[in-house]
């Protein structure tokens, strides 16, 4: 304990492991070395290593129609994953106690999209959408695009200086070189920027086959995890 000149309080300071002893003290132990081994033991004879959980397509956004609080999963019924209300499986605060079939919920979510991607109106509002962020985006990358221009013209000029200095003599190679590579990385590194700049205003068009192939990928995908197709109602 040491004592604060300034308010005159007392304080707490840990000793220097030098001046530190440390000692047995088996007087203080609460059970013996033979009983916390043999408790220990039986604790990891019963303790299940946890198990990885695998995300599902709807992880996390599954929502009770009761009281709107999260749905997890409840194991196999049936040999079908099943889904409950988390509230009133921890704290029965919640009357919903239906259990559901995951993967009918997600055949019906999927039927939805499904639906949704094949209107030709939907891909028209999303690449609206989508062209107007790349032009925010484009204008904000307009604003350092000056900044980045000049700084390719200053690494050109030092190069140039740099080659020179080499090619009269009053430079080493060996000495100069690492710094020509140096310069050289940086100004790729820019030019990248600037083009990554360029496209972000560019506006983007969709082919009709892509939207075919986006609805079959998503059929294929479906299909290797359902066999039905029939929608389900939550509450």
């Amino acid at each position: 304990m040491v004592k604060d000149l300034t308010t005159g309080k007392r304080l707490s300071r840990p000793n220097p492991a030098s001046k530190r002893k440390q000692v047995d003290a088996p007087h203080l132990r609460i059970v013996s070395d033979e009983t916390w081994a043999a408790v220990r033991a039986k604790r990891r004879a019963i303790v299940k290593p946890t198990m990885h959980r695998v995300p599902r397509l709807l992880s996390g956004l599954l929502r009770c129609p009761a009281c709107g609080g999260g749905m997890g999963s409840v194991g196999l019924h049936r040999g079908e994953p099943r889904v409950q209300c988390s509230t009133y499986r921890e704290s029965r605060s919640c009357s919903n106690s239906r259990m559901v079939n995951r993967n009918k919920i997600e055949a019906a979510v999927l039927d939805g999209l499904r639906e949704v991607l094949r209107d030709p109106g939907y891909w028209k509002h999303y690449l609206k959408v989508y062209n107007e962020e790349r032009r925010l985006l484009a204008s904000g990358a307009v604003r350092d695009r000056t900044k980045l221009e000049s700084r390719v013209g200053q690494i050109e000029r030092e190069t140039d200086r740099l080659v020179d200095a080499i090619a009269e003599g009053t430079a080493p190679a060996d000495v100069v070189g690492p710094k020509l590579l140096a310069l050289e990385a940086e100004r790729l590194s820019l030019e990248e920027q600037l083009a990554a700049a360029e496209d972000k205003g560019k506006a983007v068009a969709l082919h009709p086959a892509a939207i075919r192939n986006n609805l079959a990928t998503l059929a294929l995908r479906s299909e290797a995890t359902f066999s039905y197709r029939r929608p389900v109602k939550l509450a």
